[in-house]
């Protein structure tokens, strides 16, 4: 029950994880932190583990976490109980037992007090329910409110659970379904109501204990609690920790019932493309389909494709190194160019993104100018580029009509539909004229690039696609050697099996 005639999720900026501070920014300060030596801590944040792991010399571990985050439901009690059933998430993700929490608890003075005493109700709750005793916490006043614990735990270390632990024919287990984050973002957008939210919420509340209940045959080698960075930024950290690389089929996912709807309506958090821009460039294209029969027509449109994505961005300055091209079907796609960064950065300059639309219809080009004519499978391409081409225009003021100015864009919402059916526009029809224009221009500017590049440059065009639809795949060595014009280098089959980790079943 709302005790206050106010909504919870009103008073915060961010809603549950999804105020978590960017993968990428958090990664760059853990890594300046200095290390402290102590052969008793086993597992400590250099693999961004849910949780620490003590030694206590006995056989068992200390396991120490912290959680907490602002709400993402109205209900106080329900609340507290979703945000201690998170933090007690992380023992149980180590293999462990809770047994010591202790609350945190930031609150506005706004509210009443009563609300904050059913916030900590609903923790006691949860708490009760996994045999952990809250004996005691801190509280300070804040203009929006957070809770979550501090919760101590034990666990057998011959049955202690880390993300490094993941190995080769491993089955991966989700011990709930996934879509908690689009499910309370349309709640808070105003699309669902609190019956509709509940499909998440009962999720949210119910104990992962599960994992310390897993018996028989099975064998453990790794755990992780799936919360803020999303399902493909802890599968990451897991894999690169375990040195192994996860295979996940995108369909056997368990969702929460509506939490595809209301992903195809826009009901995504922020974190979600934060994780995307983060993550992203370490997941790969998914498993071939090597039962996928091609035609020999829609292989060479796709070597065409494909080969135009890999020539513009090798030769455009401002792209990122070409690793991979590929004709075999994967995912969802026919094919795929892979493009990796041979270095990190936080920054990129409107002359790399100018460069980067300019490789996105690479493929598109390739096609009008070999085939006459273009296919649908220059779709998404055209959608990644649009997408930049706005950005560009309305958010990183890098357009010469519209010049230094924020107008707004998609992603820096914490739920992006909040006026779903709604025009949310701050602007007028002639600004979003100007806008679409000055889109357009860059777009025809970036195909133009495209075009000219690959014409000049025919003949690469034409012998990669021959190579492509010969070999299928072609890696980064092969690649180079081509644009060089040299021999491919041979390869070592037996060292190249061994160069990239088997992946997990």
């Amino acid at each position: 029950m709302d005790m206050t005639g106010v909504r919870l999720t009103e008073l915060v900026e961010a809603a549950g994880c999804a105020a978590k501070i960017a993968p990428g920014a958090l990664a760059k300060v853990l890594g300046d932190l200095p290390r402290t030596e102590d052969p008793n801590l086993l597992v400590g944040f250099d693999a961004s583990d849910d949780a620490c792991v003590y030694d206590l010399g006995d056989g068992r571990g200390l396991v120490q976490t912290c959680d907490f985050f602002p709400p993402m439901v109205d209900d106080p009690f329900l609340f507290g109980q979703v945000a201690a059933a998170n933090a007690l998430s992380d023992v149980y993700a180590m293999g462990g037992e809770p047994k010591l929490a202790l609350n945190l608890l930031c609150f506005p003075n706004c509210l009443g007090i009563e609300v904050a005493g059913q916030i900590l109700a609903g923790g006691a709750d949860r708490c009760q329910l996994a045999g952990c005793v809250v004996a005691g916490g801190h509280s300070i006043n804040d203009h929006e409110p957070k809770y979550g614990l501090s919760v101590t735990g034990f666990v057998q270390l011959d049955g202690l659970l880390a993300n490094a632990g993941a190995k080769v024919g491993d089955a991966l287990v989700l011990t709930k379904a996934l879509g908690t984050g689009v499910i309370t973002t349309a709640y808070k957008g105003g699309l669902l109501d609190e019956a509709g939210v509940r499909v998440a919420t009962d999720s949210m509340i119910r104990l992962n204990d599960t994992v310390g209940r897993v018996g028989g045959d099975i064998v453990r080698h790794a755990c992780t609690d799936v919360t803020g960075f999303s399902l493909m930024g802890h599968s990451c950290e897991m894999a690169e920790a375990s040195g192994v690389t996860l295979q996940i089929d995108a369909d056997a996912v368990p969702m929460l019932d509506g939490a595809r709807e209301m992903a195809r309506m826009g009901m995504l958090p922020a974190g979600a493309y934060r994780n995307r821009d983060f993550f992203g460039p370490r997941v790969q294209m998914g498993p071939e389909k090597k039962s996928h029969i091609v035609s020999d027509e829609d292989k060479r449109l796709v070597a065409c494709h494909e080969a135009g994505h890999a020539i513009v961005g090798e030769l455009l300055e401002g792209c990122d190194a070409v690793h991979l091209v590929t004709i075999m079907p994967r995912g969802g796609s026919g094919g795929h160019t892979l493009l990796l960064p041979d270095k990190e950065s936080d920054f990129t300059t409107r002359a790399q993104l100018l460069d980067f639309v300019a490789m996105a219809l690479g493929g598109y080009a390739a096609e009008m100018l070999v085939m006459g004519q273009m296919s649908t499978g220059a779709s998404s391409d055209l959608q990644r580029a649009t997408d930049i081409c706005r950005r560009m225009v309305t958010q990183y003021g890098m357009s010469d009509d519209m010049g230094p100015i924020y107008l707004g864009g998609d992603h820096d919402e914490v739920f992006l539909a909040r006026d779903y059916g709604q025009q949310s526009r701050t602007y007028s029809e002639d600004v979003a004229a100007r806008i679409d224009a000055e889109v357009q221009r860059k777009m025809n500017t970036a195909f133009e690039r495209a075009t000219k590049l690959l014409t000049e440059h025919r003949a690469q065009l034409d012998g990669l696609s021959d190579l492509l639809v010969e070999k299928e795949t072609i890696d980064r060595a092969e690649f180079e050697a081509f644009m060089k014009g040299e021999p491919a280098p041979k390869k070592d089959v037996e060292s190249e099996a061994l160069k990239e980790p088997e992946p997990i079943a």
